[in-house]
């Protein structure tokens, strides 16, 4: 293996005058009997053997990376691909491997993918700027390998061009968002949070803010509750998921406020699971709803039935036993469906006072038993007036 490596070594120009290759005349060794032969010996070389074949190997590999004569032979391009990925494991992480990058261009997809696969392990700079090219070839199979290189590869100058082609919803685009997501480096999440807001194109910014929710960047918390007014409905309706993972609880009053404002019943609906999620994420001690019922109190009976009926179902998702007579006097309002979100909040009251429970069962039980016959009562007079009318007598 150590003369394997010295081979590898010296065909990045890091070893000695006195370890050089045996001397051959490239024009007459390398033609194409020949080098299907030179290329067995080097595969079936083991330590111990003469070295000749393989330090050959090595120098014909660099010199092909630079001779475009070299490049334009059949042979060489087999031989090339199969040495240009085998080596890529064997060079130590302190070798550039500059000159085997050099080569990606000019093989087949199916060997640049080989290859990339063998260099998405090492974190070299021509790595990265390599796999940044590939991701933009003309060959599927190629830019996935590439984009799948920069999962390891790839650092914060690559979060733009992974989110650009998740965004584009190609082939490729699960790949790059996966990148996206597992991007290291101190950088990125910075990098993430920065262009959150310069992105110009809607779909990009979602990425970024998925990006920043299963990354769970705190930092984007502020701009999550700006990009959560976005005139583009995706960009509000992710802004608002991901604050559910990444805020806490001292932006309840920003939350209260989106929801207030909720440009539909889906945003509202999500809205409630993140300020409950959010609501909880305090410590029990701290896990007060002053700040909801304070809101609720701005908005009497007979008033918004869409915002009461949110801010019950947060209180009865909270479970702050303060909250429970705001909720038995919701049993009493005007609007069905705030009666019935008060109701769906207290059935599944987290108390342990038994004597509570059962009055709150009581309550429920009565309110929905009168419904239940003002429904019985409605059907059967519809059923009355239908069998009261005289039925249409058919034509002969």
């Amino acid at each position: 293996m150590q003369h394997y490596l010295d081979g590898i070594q010296f065909a990045l120009g890091d070893l000695p005058v006195d370890t050089a290759p045996m001397p051959f005349d490239v024009g007459s060794s390398f033609v194409a009997g020949k080098l299907d032969s030179l290329f067995d010996k080097a595969a079936a070389y083991e330590y111990g053997q003469s070295r000749e074949a393989l330090m050959n190997l090595m120098e014909y590999f660099r010199l092909a990376a630079v001779s475009p004569k070299l490049q334009q032979q059949q042979n060489e391009k087999r031989l090339l691909q199969l040495l240009a990925a085998s080596l890529a494991n064997e060079i130590p992480p302190t070798e550039s491997v500059s000159a085997i990058v050099q080569t990606l261009p000019s093989l087949s997809p199916q060997s640049q993918v080989q290859l990339m696969a063998s260099l998405a392990e090492r974190r070299d700079a021509e790595v990265r700027q390599a796999a940044v090219l590939a991701a933009k070839g003309a060959h599927a199979e190629v830019r996935a390998a590439a984009l799948q290189a920069l999962n390891k590869t790839g650092d914060e100058t690559t979060v733009i061009l992974l989110a650009e082609i998740a965004a584009n919803k190609s082939n490729e685009a699960a790949i790059a968002r996966k990148s996206l997501y597992r991007l290291t480096g101190a950088l990125v999440d910075e990098t993430i949070v920065k262009n959150i807001t310069a992105a110009e194109d809607a779909n990009v910014k979602v990425e970024l803010i998925l990006a920043a929710n299963q990354r769970r960047i705190e930092a984007a918390t502020l701009i999550l509750l700006q990009t959560a007014k976005d005139l583009e409905p995706n960009v509000r309706l992710e802004s608002i998921h991901a604050l559910k993972k990444i805020a806490d609880d001292q932006y309840l009053p920003e939350l209260l406020d989106l929801l207030m404002n909720a440009a539909n019943a889906s945003e509202r609906s999500a809205l409630e699971k993140t300020v409950i999620a959010v609501a909880l994420k305090a410590p029990p001690e701290r896990r007060k709803s002053e700040t909801i019922m304070a809101r609720l109190k701005a908005f009497p009976p007979g008033t918004n039935y869409d915002v009461r009926e949110s801010l019950l179902k947060i209180l009865g998702g909270i479970g702050d036993e303060a909250a429970l007579p705001v909720l038995l006097a919701a049993l009493g309002d005007t609007a069905t469906q705030v009666k019935t979100a008060a109701i769906l909040a207290l059935s599944d009251w987290p108390l342990q006072n038994p004597a509570r429970i059962f009055l709150l069962s009581r309550k429920i039980l009565a309110i929905l038993f009168i419904r239940f016959w003002r429904c019985a009562a409605s059907f059967v007079c519809c059923d009355l007036k239908a069998r009261s009318q005289p039925k249409a007598r058919s034509k002969a």
